[in-house]
Protein backbone atom coordinates (compact mmCIF):
# COMPACT_ATOMS: atom_id res chain seq x y z
CA UNK A 1 0.00 0.00 0.00
CA UNK A 2 2.71 2.65 -0.78
CA UNK A 3 0.56 4.68 -2.90
CA UNK A 4 -2.48 5.41 -0.11
CA UNK A 5 -5.85 4.26 0.03
CA UNK A 6 -9.24 4.78 -1.26
CA UNK A 7 -12.29 4.37 0.96
CA UNK A 8 -15.99 3.51 0.71
CA UNK A 9 -19.27 4.48 2.92
CA UNK A 10 -21.92 2.14 2.55
CA UNK A 11 -24.99 2.85 4.04
CA UNK A 12 -28.19 0.65 3.23
CA UNK A 13 -27.11 -2.73 1.95
CA UNK A 14 -30.42 -4.98 1.97
CA UNK A 15 -32.00 -7.55 -0.70
CA UNK A 16 -34.43 -5.91 -3.24
CA UNK A 17 -37.08 -7.76 -1.15
CA UNK A 18 -36.30 -7.16 2.25
CA UNK A 19 -38.75 -5.41 4.42
CA UNK A 20 -41.42 -4.65 2.02
CA UNK A 21 -43.56 -2.27 4.66
CA UNK A 22 -40.84 0.40 3.71
CA UNK A 23 -40.18 0.01 0.46
CA UNK A 24 -38.25 3.15 -0.50
CA UNK A 25 -35.22 2.89 1.04
CA UNK A 26 -32.29 3.42 -1.59
CA UNK A 27 -29.19 1.40 -1.29
CA UNK A 28 -26.85 -1.19 -2.74
CA UNK A 29 -28.05 -4.36 -2.85
CA UNK A 30 -26.47 -7.35 -1.69
CA UNK A 31 -26.25 -8.92 -4.87
CA UNK A 32 -24.44 -5.38 -6.13
CA UNK A 33 -21.90 -5.29 -3.36
CA UNK A 34 -20.96 -9.13 -3.61
CA UNK A 35 -20.63 -8.18 -6.97
CA UNK A 36 -18.82 -4.82 -5.93
CA UNK A 37 -16.08 -6.11 -3.83
CA UNK A 38 -15.26 -8.84 -6.50
CA UNK A 39 -14.59 -6.35 -8.96
CA UNK A 40 -12.74 -4.01 -6.95
CA UNK A 41 -10.39 -6.70 -5.11
CA UNK A 42 -9.17 -7.19 -8.30
CA UNK A 43 -7.72 -3.96 -9.05
CA UNK A 44 -7.06 -2.69 -5.36
CA UNK A 45 -5.66 -4.07 -2.10
CA UNK A 46 -8.42 -4.21 0.16
CA UNK A 47 -7.15 -2.83 3.75
CA UNK A 48 -8.33 -3.35 7.29
CA UNK A 49 -9.09 -0.20 9.61
CA UNK A 50 -5.73 -1.08 11.71
CA UNK A 51 -3.69 -0.60 8.30
CA UNK A 52 -5.56 2.17 7.50
CA UNK A 53 -4.63 3.87 10.63
CA UNK A 54 -1.34 2.75 10.82
CA UNK A 55 -0.68 4.36 7.26
CA UNK A 56 -2.91 7.75 7.84
CA UNK A 57 -1.59 8.29 11.32
CA UNK A 58 2.17 6.49 11.60
CA UNK A 59 2.97 6.97 7.84
CA UNK A 60 4.08 3.58 8.02
CA UNK A 61 3.60 1.72 4.78
CA UNK A 62 3.56 -2.62 4.62
CA UNK A 63 2.04 -5.02 2.03
CA UNK A 64 1.91 -5.09 -2.12
CA UNK A 65 2.61 -2.12 -3.69
CA UNK A 66 -1.23 -1.62 -4.80
CA UNK A 67 -3.34 1.39 -3.66
CA UNK A 68 -5.57 0.16 -0.94
CA UNK A 69 -9.35 -0.20 -0.73
CA UNK A 70 -11.13 0.70 3.01
CA UNK A 71 -14.37 -0.29 3.48
CA UNK A 72 -16.98 1.98 6.50
CA UNK A 73 -20.32 1.94 7.05
CA UNK A 74 -22.26 4.75 8.68
CA UNK A 75 -25.44 4.56 10.55
CA UNK A 76 -25.04 1.68 12.72
CA UNK A 77 -28.20 -0.17 10.48
CA UNK A 78 -29.80 -3.43 11.13
CA UNK A 79 -28.47 -4.66 7.31
CA UNK A 80 -25.29 -4.00 8.52
CA UNK A 81 -25.02 -7.57 10.69
CA UNK A 82 -25.44 -9.56 7.33
CA UNK A 83 -22.99 -7.37 5.66
CA UNK A 84 -20.75 -7.81 8.29
CA UNK A 85 -21.04 -11.58 8.50
CA UNK A 86 -20.22 -12.08 4.88
CA UNK A 87 -17.15 -9.67 4.97
CA UNK A 88 -16.00 -12.25 8.07
CA UNK A 89 -16.38 -15.18 5.35
CA UNK A 90 -14.48 -13.68 2.83
CA UNK A 91 -11.76 -12.22 5.60
CA UNK A 92 -12.23 -8.56 5.15
CA UNK A 93 -12.12 -6.37 8.10
CA UNK A 94 -14.43 -3.06 7.66
CA UNK A 95 -15.14 -0.18 9.90
CA UNK A 96 -18.76 0.45 11.35
CA UNK A 97 -19.70 3.92 12.69
CA UNK A 98 -22.24 3.75 14.86
CA UNK A 99 -24.81 7.03 16.41
CA UNK A 100 -24.62 6.07 19.71
CA UNK A 101 -28.39 7.54 20.29
CA UNK A 102 -29.29 3.74 19.27
CA UNK A 103 -28.08 2.46 22.18
CA UNK A 104 -27.89 5.18 24.98
CA UNK A 105 -31.46 6.44 23.90
CA UNK A 106 -32.84 3.57 22.30
CA UNK A 107 -34.00 5.87 19.40
CA UNK A 108 -33.13 6.26 15.92
CA UNK A 109 -30.85 8.52 14.06
CA UNK A 110 -32.42 11.60 12.73
CA UNK A 111 -32.01 10.79 8.86
CA UNK A 112 -33.04 7.32 9.93
CA UNK A 113 -36.16 8.24 10.92
CA UNK A 114 -36.93 10.61 8.01
CA UNK A 115 -36.09 7.90 5.18
CA UNK A 116 -38.30 4.98 7.01
CA UNK A 117 -41.11 7.62 7.33
CA UNK A 118 -40.91 8.85 3.19
CA UNK A 119 -40.22 5.19 2.86
CA UNK A 120 -43.55 3.92 4.52
CA UNK A 121 -45.90 6.92 4.13
CA UNK A 122 -44.49 8.96 1.28
CA UNK A 123 -43.85 12.87 1.18
CA UNK A 124 -47.69 13.57 2.10
CA UNK A 125 -47.81 11.43 4.97
CA UNK A 126 -44.74 12.60 6.14
CA UNK A 127 -45.88 16.86 5.79
CA UNK A 128 -48.37 15.93 7.97
CA UNK A 129 -46.76 14.09 10.67
CA UNK A 130 -44.52 16.85 10.35
CA UNK A 131 -46.73 19.32 10.88
CA UNK A 132 -48.26 17.85 13.55
CA UNK A 133 -44.78 17.72 15.23
CA UNK A 134 -45.08 22.04 15.02
CA UNK A 135 -47.82 22.15 16.30
CA UNK A 136 -47.16 19.99 18.93
CA UNK A 137 -44.08 21.91 20.07
CA UNK A 138 -46.28 25.32 19.47
CA UNK A 139 -44.03 26.61 16.66
CA UNK A 140 -45.08 28.20 13.81
CA UNK A 141 -44.68 26.45 10.19
CA UNK A 142 -44.81 30.18 8.57
CA UNK A 143 -40.97 30.07 7.88
CA UNK A 144 -40.30 26.23 8.36
CA UNK A 145 -42.94 24.47 6.26
CA UNK A 146 -42.42 22.58 3.05
CA UNK A 147 -45.16 22.01 0.34
CA UNK A 148 -46.25 19.81 -2.05
CA UNK A 149 -48.25 19.43 -4.30
CA UNK A 150 -48.38 15.61 -6.19
CA UNK A 151 -48.69 15.87 -9.94
CA UNK A 152 -47.12 19.33 -9.62
CA UNK A 153 -43.76 19.26 -7.73
CA UNK A 154 -40.86 17.74 -8.16
CA UNK A 155 -40.77 15.09 -5.54
CA UNK A 156 -37.08 14.40 -5.14
CA UNK A 157 -36.53 18.10 -4.83
CA UNK A 158 -38.88 18.47 -2.31
CA UNK A 159 -37.31 15.40 -0.29
CA UNK A 160 -34.19 17.64 -0.63
CA UNK A 161 -35.98 20.34 0.92
CA UNK A 162 -36.84 18.37 3.66
CA UNK A 163 -33.46 16.75 4.52
CA UNK A 164 -31.97 20.26 4.39
CA UNK A 165 -34.87 21.65 7.16
CA UNK A 166 -33.51 19.47 9.51
CA UNK A 167 -29.77 18.61 8.56
CA UNK A 168 -29.26 22.94 8.57
CA UNK A 169 -32.63 25.23 9.53
CA UNK A 170 -33.66 23.78 12.61
CA UNK A 171 -31.75 24.15 15.78
CA UNK A 172 -30.28 20.71 17.07
CA UNK A 173 -32.52 20.60 20.30
CA UNK A 174 -35.87 21.62 18.01
CA UNK A 175 -34.59 19.17 14.55
CA UNK A 176 -34.00 16.30 17.43
CA UNK A 177 -37.63 16.94 18.68
CA UNK A 178 -39.72 17.03 15.83
CA UNK A 179 -37.81 14.00 14.65
CA UNK A 180 -38.81 12.16 17.49
CA UNK A 181 -42.66 13.23 17.47
CA UNK A 182 -42.81 12.36 14.33
CA UNK A 183 -41.10 8.54 14.62
CA UNK A 184 -43.57 7.91 18.17
CA UNK A 185 -46.92 9.14 16.45
CA UNK A 186 -46.01 6.63 12.91
CA UNK A 187 -43.21 4.80 12.53
CA UNK A 188 -43.38 3.35 16.48
CA UNK A 189 -47.04 3.35 16.92
CA UNK A 190 -47.18 1.25 13.75
CA UNK A 191 -44.43 -1.24 14.25
CA UNK A 192 -43.34 -1.50 17.91
CA UNK A 193 -40.08 -3.12 17.15
CA UNK A 194 -39.42 -0.45 14.86
CA UNK A 195 -35.93 0.59 16.52
CA UNK A 196 -35.00 -3.69 15.71
CA UNK A 197 -35.75 -3.09 12.37
CA UNK A 198 -33.71 0.38 11.68
CA UNK A 199 -30.45 -0.03 13.36
CA UNK A 200 -28.25 -2.52 15.26
CA UNK A 201 -28.06 -3.85 18.07
CA UNK A 202 -25.66 -3.77 21.30
CA UNK A 203 -25.07 -7.87 21.08
CA UNK A 204 -25.33 -7.64 17.54
CA UNK A 205 -22.01 -4.81 17.28
CA UNK A 206 -20.41 -7.23 19.76
CA UNK A 207 -20.67 -10.00 17.46
CA UNK A 208 -19.06 -8.12 14.59
CA UNK A 209 -16.73 -7.07 16.62
CA UNK A 210 -15.97 -10.15 17.59
CA UNK A 211 -16.04 -11.27 13.98
CA UNK A 212 -12.97 -9.23 13.67
CA UNK A 213 -14.89 -5.45 12.42
CA UNK A 214 -13.53 -2.10 13.67
CA UNK A 215 -16.45 0.47 15.43
CA UNK A 216 -16.08 4.07 15.47
CA UNK A 217 -18.02 7.16 16.17
CA UNK A 218 -20.65 8.55 14.14
CA UNK A 219 -21.82 11.63 16.71
CA UNK A 220 -24.57 10.63 18.92
CA UNK A 221 -27.97 11.92 16.95
CA UNK A 222 -26.66 12.29 13.45
CA UNK A 223 -26.02 16.03 13.35
CA UNK A 224 -24.37 18.36 10.85
CA UNK A 225 -21.09 18.71 12.93
CA UNK A 226 -19.47 21.41 10.37
CA UNK A 227 -23.09 23.62 10.54
CA UNK A 228 -24.18 23.04 14.46
CA UNK A 229 -22.82 25.64 16.91
CA UNK A 230 -20.91 23.59 18.95
CA UNK A 231 -20.65 24.57 22.73
CA UNK A 232 -19.26 22.73 25.79
CA UNK A 233 -22.47 21.26 25.83
CA UNK A 234 -22.71 19.81 22.15
CA UNK A 235 -19.19 19.09 21.80
CA UNK A 236 -19.67 16.69 24.90
CA UNK A 237 -22.67 14.91 23.96
CA UNK A 238 -22.10 14.36 20.00
CA UNK A 239 -18.10 14.67 20.11
CA UNK A 240 -16.78 12.99 23.06
CA UNK A 241 -19.56 11.54 24.96
CA UNK A 242 -20.24 8.89 21.79
CA UNK A 243 -16.64 7.87 21.71
CA UNK A 244 -16.39 7.40 25.47
CA UNK A 245 -19.70 5.74 25.36
CA UNK A 246 -18.45 3.06 22.68
CA UNK A 247 -15.22 2.28 24.67
CA UNK A 248 -16.45 1.13 27.60
CA UNK A 249 -19.61 -0.41 26.10
CA UNK A 250 -17.45 -2.60 23.98
CA UNK A 251 -14.09 -2.93 25.60
CA UNK A 252 -12.43 -1.25 22.53
CA UNK A 253 -10.18 1.91 22.03
CA UNK A 254 -11.97 4.16 19.78
CA UNK A 255 -9.65 6.06 17.33
CA UNK A 256 -11.96 7.31 14.61
CA UNK A 257 -14.79 9.38 13.60
CA UNK A 258 -17.04 9.59 10.87
CA UNK A 259 -18.49 12.94 9.93
CA UNK A 260 -22.44 12.36 9.55
CA UNK A 261 -23.51 13.65 5.80
CA UNK A 262 -19.89 14.35 5.64
CA UNK A 263 -19.78 17.14 2.87
CA UNK A 264 -17.99 20.16 3.10
CA UNK A 265 -20.55 22.26 5.47
CA UNK A 266 -20.57 19.13 7.24
CA UNK A 267 -17.24 18.84 8.66
CA UNK A 268 -14.54 21.10 10.56
CA UNK A 269 -11.39 21.30 9.01
CA UNK A 270 -8.71 18.75 10.70
CA UNK A 271 -7.62 22.18 12.43
CA UNK A 272 -10.32 23.21 14.13
CA UNK A 273 -11.31 19.27 15.23
CA UNK A 274 -7.76 19.33 16.76
CA UNK A 275 -8.80 22.59 18.68
CA UNK A 276 -11.91 21.32 19.84
CA UNK A 277 -10.33 18.14 21.18
CA UNK A 278 -7.28 14.95 20.55
CA UNK A 279 -9.79 12.29 21.15
CA UNK A 280 -9.87 10.83 17.84
CA UNK A 281 -6.77 10.30 15.30
CA UNK A 282 -8.80 9.64 12.15
CA UNK A 283 -11.96 11.48 10.96
CA UNK A 284 -13.42 10.38 7.80
CA UNK A 285 -15.52 12.71 5.26
CA UNK A 286 -17.46 11.81 2.46
CA UNK A 287 -15.10 14.17 -0.01
CA UNK A 288 -14.07 11.93 -3.37
CA UNK A 289 -10.67 12.05 -2.68
CA UNK A 290 -7.13 9.69 -2.41
CA UNK A 291 -5.63 9.34 1.11
CA UNK A 292 -2.26 9.79 1.38
CA UNK A 293 0.47 10.38 2.99
CA UNK A 294 -0.08 14.17 2.35
CA UNK A 295 -3.38 13.89 3.79
CA UNK A 296 -4.69 15.41 7.21
CA UNK A 297 -5.72 12.15 9.11
CA UNK A 298 -8.45 14.09 10.04
CA UNK A 299 -9.76 15.20 6.68
CA UNK A 300 -9.75 11.45 4.95
CA UNK A 301 -12.18 10.96 1.99
CA UNK A 302 -14.55 8.39 1.06
CA UNK A 303 -16.92 7.54 -1.75
CA UNK A 304 -20.51 6.67 -0.93
CA UNK A 305 -21.45 4.35 -3.63
CA UNK A 306 -25.11 5.19 -5.15
CA UNK A 307 -28.00 2.73 -5.46
CA UNK A 308 -27.14 2.62 -9.48
CA UNK A 309 -23.60 2.09 -9.52
CA UNK A 310 -22.10 -0.91 -11.20
CA UNK A 311 -18.65 -2.33 -10.23
CA UNK A 312 -17.67 -1.45 -13.17
CA UNK A 313 -18.73 2.21 -13.23
CA UNK A 314 -17.39 2.36 -9.52
CA UNK A 315 -14.41 0.90 -10.16
CA UNK A 316 -13.85 3.90 -12.55
CA UNK A 317 -14.57 6.61 -9.96
CA UNK A 318 -12.34 5.33 -7.91
CA UNK A 319 -9.63 4.80 -10.60
CA UNK A 320 -9.81 8.33 -11.46
CA UNK A 321 -9.70 9.18 -7.81
CA UNK A 322 -6.12 7.61 -7.81
CA UNK A 323 -5.12 9.21 -11.19
CA UNK A 324 -5.92 13.06 -9.88
CA UNK A 325 -5.15 12.62 -6.40
CA UNK A 326 -2.41 9.67 -6.27
CA UNK A 327 0.29 11.83 -8.07
CA UNK A 328 3.48 12.51 -5.70
CA UNK A 329 1.71 10.10 -3.14
CA UNK A 330 4.72 7.87 -2.48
Amino acid sequence: MQAGYVALCYHYVRSSTEDPEFPGLLGTTLDAFDEQLRKLADVFEVVSPGRATTYSVEGKLSGPDRVGLLITFDDGLQDHYRVAERLAERGIKAWFFIPTCILTENLPANPIIVHYCLSKYRIDGFLGFYREALEAAGLDDSGLGVSFTRGVDDPWATIGRIKELFRYRLDRPTARSVLLHIYEHSILRDHPDALGRMHLTREQIEGMIGMGHAIGSHSCTHISVGATALGPEEVEEEILGPRRFLEQTFDQPIRAMSYPFGGPRDCLSGESLRRMTDAYDLAFTVEERMNTRSRSPLELGRVMPYSTDTSVGLGDKLLKIVAQDGQGAR
